[in-house]
């Protein structure tokens, strides 16, 4: 049986299809993929997810919900094979002070709108 990802390879390789298969490649370069289980999201984050556009306090209440506490991400982190660089695993933003933004962020991907300039979004 198939799991729902795929790793394309830009040579003659054939595609992995398994996350274990997948995470093995994945490994050699320090990084891994999971799965997010979305089946016990609130209704009300559901709803908000559906909505053509967002206030700032939507978008706010959207990333509250999704972030991933530290304790979790240095988990992630060190299932990859890697750790952090910075004890306790550092900051969990980063300000963009030239351009006036901050990470994470929440982009609103919008119907017709080319966005192959920038990286697959997943």
């Amino acid at each position: 049986m198939k799991d729902s990802i795929r790793l394309d390879y830009p040579d003659e390789r054939e595609s992995l299809y398994s996350l274990d298969e997948i995470n093995s490649e994945l490994s050699i370069i320090g990084t891994k993929a999971s799965v997010l289980d979305l089946s016990d999201v609130h209704q009300e984050i559901i709803k908000l997810l559906n909505k053509q556009t967002l206030s700032s306090e939507e978008k706010d209440e959207i990333m509250q919900y999704f972030l991933i506490p530290m304790d979790k991400l240095l988990n992630i982190i060190h299932g990859a094979g890697r750790k952090p660089h910075v004890e306790g695993g550092g900051e969990l933003s980063t300000t963009v002070t030239t351009f006036g933004y901050s990470y994470p962020q929440l982009y609103i991907a919008e119907e017709g709108v080319d966005y192959s300039r920038f990286d697959n979004l997943h």
